[in-house]
């Protein structure tokens, strides 16, 4: 209890002094670019902080090495709201979210602190808007994540990828990079049908009573595993979506 007790201060102050260094770098940036490259490192920063007080640890493997000065977009598959902490803390990046989350009040305000990107899938018309969008970030330079799933899942298999978006990377030549989300361990114990919902967060699950039972938790262990780029060849989205699809399956590793 006493830890469970300290673990919400440390959060609030955390998030209190994240908060307000995100104000204050909106409002003393009037460049678009700018700004939003300062608060995706603030995040990052914020971010490795957060899994540390947390418990979390993070291992990264490589089976390439990550492509350095180049534009990339990031695909992975998507668990948990854990998964944008982990992939900022080990690269400060842009992410891809929808509309609904925009418009959350919470989860919308937290997306606008980290110099996310919202997207809105249900007409051509702002399909094409978003994608122009997504290619301008690309062009200047920024890491962008995208959930390509769409949702978070419960972690039995990888959900099938919408490849709408991937035009932005093709259009301007950027690389697209799968990474796979794997979480290998809670408290010590392989991860389970019995005790993932402590961590995976999907359905119809409330945000304040998943983070309070995620609070009570010791350690959690995941592994971001950087898989081999789509090759440059490939032109057409459904070929890369298909494509990032399959590796990201061959390497997780799912819960029963």
């Amino acid at each position: 209890m006493i830890r469970r007790a300290f673990k919400i201060l440390a959060f609030l102050l955390l998030l209190g002094i994240y908060l307000l260094s995100s104000k204050f770098l909106s409002a003393f940036s009037s460049n678009e670019t700018r700004k939003r490259r300062h608060l995706i490192f603030n995040t990052s920063r914020f971010c490795r902080i957060l899994l540390h007080l947390l418990g979390i640890t993070v291992s990264v493997e490589e089976e390439q090495t990550m492509p350095s000065g180049k534009s990339r977009l990031i695909l992975a598959n998507h668990l948990s709201y854990i998964d944008v902490a982990a992939i900022s803390a080990f690269l400060p990046a842009v992410f891809v979210t929808s509309y609904e989350i925009r418009d959350s009040l919470l989860e919308g305000f937290l997306a606008r602190c980290a110099g996310s990107v919202f997207v809105d899938r249900r007409g051509k018309a702002a399909l094409r808007a978003d994608i122009r969008a997504l290619a301008g970030l690309l062009k200047q330079g920024f890491t962008v994540v995208l959930f390509p799933e769409a949702t978070s899942s419960s972690g039995e298999s990888v959900l099938p990828f919408k490849s709408a978006l991937l035009d932005a990377a093709l259009e301007v030549g950027s690389n697209i990079l799968p990474v796979c989300v794997n979480y290998l361990s809670i408290d010590g114990n392989k991860i389970t049908t019995l005790n993932r919902d402590n961590v995976f967060y999907y359905g119809d699950m409330q945000f304040a009573d998943h983070f309070l039972r995620l609070l009570k938790l010791h350690t959690i262990h995941l592994e971001l595993r950087v898989l081999e780029s789509v090759p440059a060849e490939i032109s057409e989205r459904k070929s890369a979506a298909k494509l990032a699809f399959e590796c990201i399956s061959k390497a997780y590793l799912s819960v029963h």
